[in-house]
């Protein structure tokens, strides 16, 4: 790339954060309109993320991941708790993070579990993966804050991450230092004082972030202008890469239907409610997205369907 290349390719790039990301190429009028989805989903790989408040606590997670990773005989775990509201893409974020790192990945969710027992599985599981992989272990645990036979389950995690033994049966078992990231919705002061056992889990981890726009949005104080433009721009980016996930052929998405997904509120919108639309698309041919295909989304008539709302855009995933 020559350095007029350079330039050209920082300018197209500059007006496209401003203009829904779609990038119009300066001096070739016959080049289609593009989103370069890549730009948004390389931190880590495979993950939209537009907000920079988030990209940072991103970098601070890979920061500690990083390091475990290359100590060769840790001593102690890394546990990283994550509160978000539901469908906030802590599962997304966890499992990009594993790829992005080589860590072998187990997901486990307290909501699908029926007793306390269940949560040996859990010790098991990261025994057996220790024993049978060379990569380190990351375990993800969502709603770690959700209720099993009645108690928070807190509790159970206190030993095996302080000492790294767990017990069944009578029987001690010894678990090799991992990474553990505990996911779950926010919680009122009230409810971390009721909490059975909470100060104490909270105590074992190494970071606490909180990922969802509510909570980020707590941080940027007065600059919620600027973070609300970056959620809508993420909407953009997460509804194109979810369309794809659905419907492999697609390459190009009509101006409408992106901005449809800029339109979203950002206090009001989750990463599993934009999955749901993309998943209630029909009739998609030709790799088109356009109007037609969203009649079963709330608020289709909303569309734009002027000359512009039905220009296509091309998808460039890199």
């Amino acid at each position: 790339m020559t350095g007029e290349d350079w330039v050209r390719e920082v300018s197209e790039w500059d007006y496209a954060r401003k203009d829904f990301g779609i990038i119009k190429p300066i001096g070739d009028a016959k080049a289609p309109s593009r989103l370069d989805v890549w730009r948004m989903s390389n931190n880590p790989p495979n993950y939209i993320c537009c907000i920079r408040e988030k990209q940072n606590i991103i970098n601070r997670i890979a920061k500690y991941l990083r390091a475990f990773k290359q100590e060769e005989s840790p001593l102690r775990c890394l546990s990283i708790l994550l509160q978000a509201d539901p469908g906030a893409g802590k599962t997304l974020l966890a499992r990009a993070l594993a790829d992005c790192f080589e860590f072998t990945f187990l997901r486990f969710d307290i909501t699908q579990m029926n007793h306390r027992e269940d949560l040996l599985n859990i010790f098991d599981s990261v025994a057996t993966a220790q024993a049978n992989s060379t990569n380190k272990v990351l375990v993800f645990v969502d709603e770690i804050n959700a209720f099993l036979d009645g108690h928070r389950v807190y509790g159970a995690f206190l030993v095996p991450l302080e000492e790294g033994i767990y017990v069944r049966h009578g029987n001690i078992y010894t678990l090799k230092p991992c990474v553990w990231i505990f996911a779950g919705t926010k919680l009122e002061e009230d409810d971390l004082k009721k909490a059975e056992k909470l100060s104490d889990f909270k105590a074992r981890m190494t970071l606490e972030e909180k990922i969802d726009f509510n909570s980020i949005k707590t941080m940027y104080r007065k600059a919620t202008k600027k973070l609300d433009d970056e959620a809508r721009l993420e909407q953009i980016y997460l509804g194109a890469t979810l369309i794809k996930r659905f419907f492999p052929d697609v390459s190009e998405i009509s101006m409408g239907v992106l901005k449809y997904f800029y339109d979203l509120d950002p206090e009001n919108i989750s990463t599993r409610e934009i999955r749901k639309f993309a998943g209630l698309l029909r009739n998609v041919q030709y790799g088109e997205v356009g109007k037609d295909n969203c009649k079963d989304w709330e608020g289709y008539d909303k569309i734009d369907d002027s000359e512009e709302g039905r220009t296509f855009i091309k998808l460039n995933f890199g």
